[in-house]
């Protein structure tokens, strides 16, 4: 796997962390921004449906031309609720678009992190493949705010070598988990995926 950034050169910034049920396990979101982009505000909720699954940062973008206007753009991190819990994922779902609808959302934006949801058959190694919950959901949510999806946009996507998360047992699937939602117009938006993460299944 690849190493993790030196955040040396980032600022760092947490979800609140929310117990998982299990022992002193805890889930969260941790959101680095470099410091080459200079950070304006940060977001993290610790009551409702995002706690401990969004970070976020408004952040300056100064373009590389010469007397280009520099842009402001909202980056979020999450980590989406599972379809096991059909409610969790609708309230997640819900409660994101009202935040990314917000008045104070810059025009652009960019939306980051496991997402547990699949948009398309190609996208998931199951034989048998069938749309659920978080998928349905993320769907109502790109439709309600007319954002786009990274991953929909690729034209050379394929399964086998652009997983994003892997099941080692059975069924031994493939899947496109983690993804990209934006504001941006396709064309100026491109997926680098840098390999899985030391520990863990994406």
């Amino acid at each position: 796997p690849p190493p993790l950034p030196d955040l040396r050169d980032y600022s760092v910034g947490f979800a609140t962390p929310v117990p998982a049920g299990v022992g002193a396990t805890k889930w969260g979101v941790m959101l680095a921004v470099h410091t080459a982009f200079p950070c304006l505000k940060r977001y993290s909720l610790d009551a409702g449906p995002l706690t401990g699954r969004m970070a976020a940062a408004d952040i300056v973008i100064r373009p590389a031309a010469s007397g280009s206007p520099a842009a402001t753009v909202r980056v979020v991190g999450v980590y989406c609720p599972h379809s096991e819990d059909p409610g969790a994922v609708r309230s997640f779902w819900r409660a994101m678009a009202e935040f990314i609808s917000a008045a104070d959302t810059p025009a652009l934006w960019v939306m980051a992190g496991d997402m547990n949801a699949t948009l398309d058959p190609s996208e998931s190694s199951l034989m048998h493949y069938q749309e659920n919950a978080a998928s349905a959901e993320f769907r109502w949510f790109l439709h309600e705010i007319g954002a786009s999806d990274a991953w929909n946009e690729q034209d050379d996507c394929e399964i086998g070598k652009d997983f994003t998360h892997r099941l080692d047992a059975p069924p031994h699937t493939l899947k496109i988990l983690d993804r990209v939602a934006h504001s941006f117009r396709p064309e100026e938006v491109t997926v680098r995926q840098r390999g899985f993460v030391s520990g863990t299944d994406h």
